[in-house]
């Protein structure tokens, strides 16, 4: 993907892997270490939404790989309850007197939105792309 903060590249492996390979497994090793250098310009809150947004996009392509039953497994789980219950940590944390909780409450809802923003225009992109090679067809 070159400088675009594109994802879902592991989902995509493990799907193209267990169809092309039934029966096989892939396993999450949450022990696992792993170096990872983040750069300076991945600190900015601009960064932060435009990774949100191609999260989206990835996700889209996914779906069209996978169906949305296996390809938006984890993202429904995540929406409906890791993401409440992180609005409401911080919801409490504001209520506390924590001064950074409002900002984390808003980061949480725009990279929600703007993940969102990003799937249905990956979703858009590919329909009105197919009704194109249709019509051109």
């Amino acid at each position: 993907m070159g400088t675009r903060p594109g994802g879902c590249e592991e989902t995509e492996l493990a799907i193209r892997l267990t169809v092309s390979r039934p029966g096989s497994v892939v396993f999450y090793v949450p022990a696992a270490a792993v170096d990872h250098h983040v750069g300076e310009e991945r600190l900015k809150f601009g960064y932060f939404l435009r990774r949100c947004w191609h999260e989206g996009l990835s996700k889209a392509a996914v779906v069209r790989l996978a169906g949305a039953s296996a390809g938006l497994e984890r993202e429904r789980r995540h929406v409906v309850v890791v993401i409440p219950a992180a609005l409401l940590r911080e919801l409490r944390s504001s209520a506390m007197g924590d001064a950074g909780a409002f900002k984390r409450l808003t980061a949480i809802l725009a990279g929600l939105g703007t993940t969102a923003a990003g799937y249905v225009a990956g979703r858009v992109r590919r329909q009105t792309g197919d009704l194109a090679a249709v019509r051109n067809g």
